[in-house]
Order: C-alpha cells, then sequence, then structure tokens
C-alpha cells in the first residue's frame, strides 16, 4: 500500500456488521472501498526493515509448551477461519 493511501484508509469509517447485510449490498460495499484502498495499492506493500520472520515468531511462542499439544496448535493456526 503506497504512503499516501494511508491517511484516506485511516480515515474510513468502521463498515456495519456486515454479516446482516444482503449479498449485494455486501458486494457494492466492498467495491466502494476499493476507491480507498485500491487493490492495486495494496500489493505495493512490503514489510519494513525491522519486521520479525512469522515463522520464528511461531516457533518462539512454542517454547514452554507441551511439546505433545504443539502438532493440535498447528492444526488450529492452519485452519481457515471459515471453515
Amino acid at each position: 500500500m503506497s504512503d499516501e493511501s494511508l491517511p484516506r484508509l485511516a480515515a474510513a469509517p468502521i463498515p456495519v456488521q456486515t454479516h446482516i447485510l444482503r449479498l449485494e449490498e455486501r458486494t457494492a460495499q466492498g467495491k466502494g472501498l476499493r476507491n480507498v484502498a485500491a487493490r492495486s495499492a495494496q500489493k505495493a506493500w512490503k514489510p519494513s526493515a525491522g519486521r520479525a520472520d512469522p515463522v520464528d515468531l511461531l516457533i518462539e511462542s512454542s517454547k514452554g509448551r507441551v511439546e505433545e499439544l504443539l502438532p493440535i496448535r498447528r492444526e488450529e493456526i492452519e485452519r481457515p477461519l471459515h471453515s
């Protein structure tokens, strides 16, 4: 995302509970938000130089956990949110 789009994105209103809207309304809202955060701007995102590696964070957070339960935790992490 480009730096110039960040102020507009921060100023964007928080949407109402979208699960109660009809599909057509949700689709229209999503298309409207593209004016605030265009797809082309999102592909330009680059992580900051000091950003930690996500895999290293998972390994670090696993320290001290019960070894037998780690595979279950990994399954939970890998499962899609809306399955």
